[in-house]
């Protein structure tokens, strides 16, 4: 078979030389690959300009969708019920959130208003269970028969969704059983107010589950009720049987940065009265701390213990449930104090304490009046506040007062009694400041008189008294008279002399010559009957009756003096107007200005909270 074999010429034969193998191109194959990638790189530019101009058009298209999506959803989340609402019907729903709430005065979990809130709709739980502001304040302060396995998941849950917040809640040790403990222990490091409430041998649980980390606490109460344990019962607690009750207590708190404490024990162990300063130094020392608040029985050994240790207070609050007079010789040593600024004493003696930058001033109780010049002369302070609380068994007439007194501002006499002979106790008080030709308070610019119905009937006892006051000090600029009754209005005479005292007096011909509109007349009614219901119509009615005194503004107050026994319709009916004062005063304010601006911020404040609304139910 032949075989037939093909020579090919080798590639680009023509363009090379027979003598040389150099590769030689003529200089039209040169040009061709630039003027086709020139042309290529025109058409892409022209291109992206093309697709530049198209996408302008389409941004600002997309702009107005998303103006009108945005539109469409705050359109349709105002057409919520939720926004259909009064102010005043959404101050009810959402008024745990809107007010401030301290230490000790909490709603109470399982059975406040937020877990209703939750079950309204999908919607409202998520606006419920979306705030974590909302969910900061939890109490547990119930019988222990009410608690069962729920409540302990509903806790949890409380206290998660008020994360990452800070946390206030108000734990009672004698009710709530120990095994829920652990559960609010593991949120610690988010504790910022906490309040302890139980008997001495309640607080071993606390020492077993290891408290340590409390970065955000500020605020610590703690309520020692009782007798003290025995030692097989506080052995488990602290492993230093010598220590105080409320010693081992607070070791366990020792490293919180606190700037706010309040104790209040019921009973006295004899390891308090003998305990050692030097011993507890090593607890007792919290720099932070601005602000105590002591309640005792007896002596108050803690007082004498703990307050040299506290050199930052800026305010101190020391009640006590047994006045000890005073003994001839000192039997305390001198505690200084120097940044304190208030100081509210109630059955307590403070001649000891020495405070050179205290300002105010609150003196209560069977407290005696010596003890109050002993303290001023002593931290040789100026106070320009005076607080005094009096009643029958006060030791209120001292004639050194005055002169302890020259800067004085502001003087407020509250007679806390109820008898009909009350016109010798406001007279033991001011006559002390009527003697002499010169002014005694060369500073006074307001004065106030709380007192009850019984000052009507001694009116013309006092006339002389408070015309002398008024005359002694021209600098008055206010003067107050605050009427507690508990039962109608006094009769018009009654009313007619007051108002004639005032409308005579020398504050009223100063008011008058220099203008001045800061002086009021105050009455003092309680409107709410025997069914738990407030007469509306009674209070505008006596308010249209009460004329201006000499055109000055007459605000008209109401006080509640019992209590009312767990009946919600008054706080349901009107929440912006009334508030549950110590659980047994409420204080209902009649003054049209008032009202305005209190609704107007509440709906100020409503609206602000609703404009996350659209993000929340989209």
């Amino acid at each position: 078979m032949n075989e037939h074999f093909f020579e090919l010429p080798p590639p680009f034969s023509q363009y090379r030389d027979r003598d040389s193998p150099t590769f030689v191109a003529p200089p039209a194959l040169l040009t061709a690959p630039r003027s086709y990638i020139g042309r290529i790189d025109d058409e892409s530019h022209e291109s992206e300009l093309e697709i530049r101009e198209t996408k302008a058009p389409l941004a600002a298209m997309s702009a107005r969708h998303n103006a009108g999506m945005a539109n469409h959803h705050r359109d349709f989340a105002l057409s919520y019920h939720i926004h259909s609402l009064p102010v005043e019907i959404l101050l009810i729903i959402f008024d745990f959130h809107l007010r401030e709430v301290t230490v000790g005065k909490f709603l109470s979990i399982p059975h406040d208003a937020r877990w209703t809130l939750t079950h309204v709709c999908r919607r409202w739980r998520e606006l419920v269970s979306g705030f974590s502001g909302y969910w900061s304040h939890i109490d547990t302060d119930q019988p222990a028969h009410k608690w069962s396995p729920g409540h302990q998941e509903l806790l949890k849950l409380a206290l998660e969704r008020s994360a990452p917040g800070p946390i206030i809640i108000n734990i009672s040790l004698t009710r709530m059983p120990p095994k829920y403990l652990p559960t609010i222990v593991s949120f610690q490091e988010r504790w910022k107010g906490m309040a302890f409430t139980g008997e001495s041998y309640n607080f071993r649980e606390l020492g077993r589950l290891g408290l340590r980390n409390f970065p955000a606490l500020r605020c610590l109460h703690l309520s020692l009720v009782a007798s003290p344990p025995s030692d097989r019962e506080m052995g488990n607690l602290d492993d230093e049987p010598g220590l105080p009750i409320w010693a081992r207590v607070f070791k366990i708190f020792r490293l919180a940065s606190l700037v706010k404490l309040s104790f209040a024990s019921t009973m006295t162990s004899p390891s308090d009265i003998g305990s050692n300063n030097t011993d507890l130094r090593h607890i007792m020392q919290w720099p932070t701390i601005k602000e105590i608040m002591l309640r005792e029985h007896g002596s108050g050994p803690f007082s004498r213990i703990f307050l040299p240790l506290c050199t930052n207070l800026r305010v101190l609050i020391l009640h006590q449930s047994l006045y000890l007079r005073p003994s001839p010789r000192p039997t305390h040593q001198s505690c200084l104090l120097p940044n304190l600024t208030y100081l509210e004493v109630t059955n307590a003696q403070f001649q000891h304490l020495q405070c050179p930058a205290l300002v105010q001033l609150c003196v209560g109780g069977t407290t005696a009046s010596a003890e109050i010049v002993g303290c001023i002369r002593r931290s040789r302070c100026k106070i320009r506040h005076f607080v005094w609380k009096v009643h029958k068994f006060s030791d209120a007439k001292n004639h050194q007062l005055p002169s302890v007194l020259p800067h004085l501002t502001s003087f407020v006499v509250d007679v806390q009694s109820w008898e009909p002979s009350i016109g010798p106790i406001i007279s033991n008080v001011l006559e002390p400041f009527c003697e002499g030709q010169a002014p005694t308070l060369h500073h006074l610019a307001t004065f106030r008189l709380i007192s009850t119905l019984a000052i009507h009937e001694c009116t013309g006892q006092l006339c002389t008294t408070f015309a002398e006051f008024i005359e002694q000090h021209p600098s008055l600029l206010m003067f107050d008279i605050c009427i507690r009754v508990p039962g109608s209005l006094p009769h018009q005479s009654s009313r007619d002399k007051m108002r004639k005292l005032l409308r005579e007096s020398e504050l009223m011909r100063h008011l008058r010559e220099g203008e001045r509109k800061r002086g009021k007349a105050l009455l003092v009614r309680d409107f709410v009957t025997d069914e738990g219901m407030v007469n509306l119509g009674a209070c505008l009615q006596i308010m249209t009756e009460i004329r201006t005194l000499n055109d000055m503004p007459c605000m008209l107050e109401c006080l509640k003096t019992r209590r009312l026994h767990g009946n919600p319709t008054i706080s349901q009916r009107y929440p912006w107007s009334l508030w549950l004062l110590g659980q047994r005063v409420l204080l209902f304010w009649i003054k049209r200005d008032y009202e305005r601006s209190v609704k107007q911020t509440a709906k100020d404040k409503i609206k602000a909270w609703l404009v996350q609304l659209p993000t929340k139910f989209t």
